[in-house]
């Protein structure tokens, strides 16, 4: 039983629902007449669910750099690329590419196809960092695009590829050829380090302090915390006690990783266990703190030297994020922070993004959408750092961290011989003591 009280105040509500909804459909008018006309006048069949799709992604990929519309078709795409991925084996290089069409071998994974043809070939054959692919199954490389040599060292798990290769010493060039690996699955590790580098090549024999120990974290994802873990153990037991920091090319990871391998790297007077890496900063005006859980600081109880980070354009995201922590580390002895940068500017990503999943009628996933959701800040000023800052900053989003003018490089080295900004960080480190 209705009194007319309680029915004019339930229609009063029905028609205020009915104006609203009038009102978002005129609001959207422009895009139902696109979708009209496009589905009217474009030449081929397209159906308007299709375009509704376009309008959407659009919607969100357009936002910035880093949002981004999954649909249900390019989440299955995704994981069928995995299923087939788990069917590629790998040998276990890393390959930059010289402007001079070349290809050189930067990097060897432990564990991997060519560190295991390493244990038995002889010396004279053995693969080297610093060596040059010219050829792949018999095929000339010298010249091709980087694509192409990823195309032909890829292949099935056991299948195998043989390789010609020179090293270019200053009495002149040694060839080896017939250099076979058979393609394998293993876990590639996220850090690379060189405690001995003798060993890691013939030209840095006796050039390096015996006290300064070099750590690379390709990311921050995966096996990074546990691998830094490791790399950290043995730059203790190897008795360094300088650390160069190698960051280039890091494009970030998760959160989670980046504060476990924080905790070696920055401290606070307090030498507290739980300290703030960044802040990220919401529209709605609330924040959210990544903090360590642990205090594992690499030079906690002895004397502090600053670590020596290198850094390029491709230094972005959680690697940003740690530099920065870094930079506003408060530690007895060490005014700046705990690191000091070497290279050129890093690539300056200061947002963060979420991911959230859009479900239809039936509950299953329809879109997955990320998007940038807010602002990182440092707990300090890092305008030290900062091309053109003038006062206090404490965020780097669109600008990067710039090394100081004495310590950026002019020039880039796909290994550490000749490699200048690594150059500049052991001429640095070497003064300290």
């Amino acid at each position: 039983y209705l009194t007319k009280k309680n029915t004019d105040e339930y229609y009063a509500g029905e028609f205020d629902k009915i104006a609203a909804d009038l009102e978002r459909i005129e609001y959207y008018a422009d895009l139902t007449d696109l979708i009209d006309f496009a589905e009217e006048t474009f030449y081929e069949d397209v159906t308007r669910e299709l375009l509704m799709e376009y309008a959407c992604r659009g919607l969100i990929d357009n936002l910035d750099a880093y949002s981004q519309l999954l649909t249900k078709e390019d989440m299955e795409y995704i994981a069928q690329s995995e299923i087939m991925a788990a069917r590629m084996g790998k040998i276990g290089l890393t390959v930059s590419f010289l402007e001079a069409g070349r290809f050189c071998i930067r990097e060897i994974a432990a564990n991997s196809p060519a560190a295991q043809y390493n244990l038995v070939a002889p010396d004279s054959q053995k693969i080297m960092v610093g060596d040059f692919i010219e050829y792949v199954d018999g095929y000339y490389v010298e010249g091709l695009y980087q694509e192409d040599l990823t195309y032909l060292l890829s292949g099935l798990i056991g299948d195998s590829v043989t390789l010609g290769l020179y090293h270019d010493y200053p009495s002149g060039r040694v060839y080896k050829n017939n250099v076979t690996l058979v393609r394998a699955q293993f876990t590639a590790r996220q850090t690379f380090s060189v405690f001995d580098f003798g060993k890691y090549s013939p030209e840095l024999e006796g050039q390096i302090p015996d006290d300064i120990g070099y750590i690379r974290i390709s990311s921050f994802t995966g096996t990074a915390a546990s691998d830094f873990a490791d790399d950290i153990a043995n730059f203790k037991q190897a008795g360094k006690t300088k650390l160069i920091l190698d960051l280039r090319g890091n494009g970030g990871g998760d959160g989670q990783t980046m504060c476990r391998i924080a905790s070696y790297l920055i401290e606070d007077l307090q030498h507290s266990a739980s300290q703030n890496v960044i802040t990220l900063h919401f529209k709605d005006g609330t924040t959210h703190e990544e903090r360590t859980s642990s205090n594992k600081y690499i030079y906690h109880g002895t004397t502090p030297y600053k670590i020596a980070v290198l850094v390029d354009g491709g230094t972005a995201s959680a690697s940003e994020c740690v530099i920065g922590a870094m930079i506003t580390s408060r530690v007895n002895g060490l005014n700046g922070g705990t690191c000091e940068l070497f290279g050129t500017p890093t690539y300056g990503k200061g947002i963060g993004q979420f991911t959230y999943s859009f479900n239809d009628e039936d509950g299953e996933e329809k879109y997955a959408v990320k998007i940038s959701v807010g602002e990182y800040s440092f707990r300090g000023d890092v305008s030290e750092y900062v091309y053109g800052a003038t006062g206090y900053v404490n965020s780097i989003h669109g600008v990067g961290f710039s090394p100081k003018a004495q310590y950026t490089v002019s020039t880039v080295s796909h290994t550490l011989v000749g490699d200048e900004a690594f150059e500049m960080a052991v001429d640095y480190l070497s003064q300290l003591g």
